[in-house]
């Protein structure tokens, strides 16, 4: 196999290595060969990661440069230290998957931003009496604590992400990064700038990239199980209230004066189910597809800046079409449900349950682990990962793909207030007439929505990636 088969230049310019699945048998050469080539300090080795496959494939691949870890800044003999911007919310999610980590000695947090004490006290006095500090700042807390930290978990609103990232990233702290990356491509690019001037990683929050199940049904689509890939379809109901969108001051927002939010479902609670089909079409191990045509159409049922119901279409640059349907104004807590075609069989991944791989060689049905379990197995794999051991990860570069669909989006398609007539309300809840049935017809038969589906569906609007890709921010 010849040198140049190594190198790949990704789509945002970067050079690192893959070692395509074809030739994993020779495992021992190739890793030989590359700490002989140059400079094999353990700095500067490729950092590996050897997972045994469904259907027992095993690859190596390396990461990213963005998500090479600083060597840590504790005392090695004593845990790894952690702080968080906030403990309550999904902050507190993951501090309480952290906890497990903090008992067996292998973690400690040894600091917190908490705006409002009295929202979350019993945190707080937890974490002192552990020996953490409390502080009403986050700048001063990464100040503060940064000499000794080894990563900074950063669990916050959207709009915050690329300021606390890039404040991190340029004091050389690692980083746990809640998706989306960012909310416009302008901040993911200069998050990723700001990894790559750095001595320390940036992970993304997407925990169903940290799970085995995931890289393996990759492994089962590049290994051709069930012929080539015609299309993926995801359904997602999730039925929110008016509550849902009043928990804080950017749900349901677009900006917030002059900082942009692009807050939706496909931006926040359903991000990870566009961000996993395009993991799966990526055509290396690490790589997620880029989308380069989406078309469909995006509605409010309430008095919203965003959207609550999407009916997407993404074309893939392999021409690969992903069906997205999702809604917050549904009846039924339906899916998230991604069913893969192809041209020899398929596999329907229902979440917190199991995955069903039908092909030539029959019907194979494995476990899924809950999504709980996979939020535990992200701070696990993080405290790995910053020990320089080889785990799964969710990558910037991953990450930056879906910012691309959101970007697009926001760039082309216009949003649909639906009247009030269509929508029936009962007390907080507000619900599409008609959705449920349409969403789950459009999922079985692997299509868009149309206005011949359902009374408020409008016409379905197209965006060209080629038309948007100079902007930095959407064009609303």
């Amino acid at each position: 196999m010849p040198i140049g088969s190594f190198l790949r230049t990704d789509n945002i310019g970067k050079n690192w290595l893959q070692i395509p699945q074809s030739q994993s048998q020779q495992i021992v050469g190739i890793v030989t060969f590359l700490r002989v080539l140059g400079d094999c300090s353990e700095r500067n080795a490729p950092q590996y990661d050897l997972n045994l496959r469904f259907m027992h494939t095993a690859t190596i691949t390396s990461r990213p440069p963005s998500a090479q870890a600083r060597p840590r800044r504790s005392d090695p003999s004593g845990p790894l230290t952690f702080a968080s911007i906030g403990v309550s919310g999904y902050a507190g999610i993951l501090l309480d998957c952290l906890e497990p980590l903090i008992e067996n000695g292998e973690a400690s947090l040894i600091a917190a931003t908490v705006r409002t004490r009295s929202k979350a006290a019993v945190r707080c006095e937890q974490i002192e009496q552990r020996g953490g500090c409390i502080f009403t700042d986050w700048q001063a807390m990464v100040d503060a604590v940064g000499d000794g930290l080894d990563c900074l978990i950063v669990p916050t609103g959207i709009q915050d992400h690329c300021k606390m990232a890039v404040y991190a990233l340029e004091r050389d702290i690692n980083v746990l990064l809640e998706k989306p990356i960012a909310a416009t491509l302008g901040e993911a690019h200069a998050i990723l700038e700001a990894a790559e001037r750095s001595e320390a990683g940036l992970i993304l929050g997407y925990q169903d990239l940290y799970t085995d199940s995931t890289h393996a049904i990759k492994a089962l689509l590049q290994e051709g199980v069930i012929g080539s890939i015609e299309s993926i379809n995801v359904l997602c109901l999730w039925p929110r209230k008016d509550d849902y969108f009043a928990r804080n001051s950017w749900a349901g927002r677009l900006r917030i004066d002059e900082t942009w939010v692009l807050d939706s479902p496909v931006n926040n609670a359903m991000g990870h189910f566009i961000n996993l089909p395009l993991f799966w079409l990526g055509e290396g191990p690490l790589e997620s597809a880029s989308v380069e045509r989406l078309s469909g159409s995006l509605y409010r049922s309430r008095e919203l800046e965003s959207f609550d119901t999407a009916a997407i279409q993404l074309d893939t640059a392999a021409g690969i079409r992903i069906y997205f349907h999702g809604s917050h104004a549904c009846e039924a807590f339906i899916g998230p449900e991604i069913r893969i075609v192809g041209s020899e069989g398929s596999i329907h991944w229902v979440a917190d349950q199991h995955y069903t791989v039908h092909s030539a060689k029959g019907i194979q049905t494995v476990p899924l682990i809950s999504t709980m379990d996979a939020r535990r197995l992200l701070m696990q794999n993080t405290s790995r990962w910053l020990t320089d051991q080889a785990v799964h990860l969710s990558t910037a570069e991953q990450a930056l793909q879906q910012t691309r669909v959101v970007h697009m989006l926001h760039s082309g398609i216009k949003i649909r207030t639906v009247p009030v007539d269509l929508i029936q309300i009962d007390g907080g809840k507000r619900v599409l007439k008609g959705i449920d049935d349409a969403f789950k017809k459009c999922f079985a038969n692997a299509r868009l929505l149309s206005p011949c589906d359902v009374s408020w569906a409008g016409p379905i609007q197209s965006v060209e990636w080629q038309s948007v890709c100079h902007l930095t921010e959407p064009t609303l």
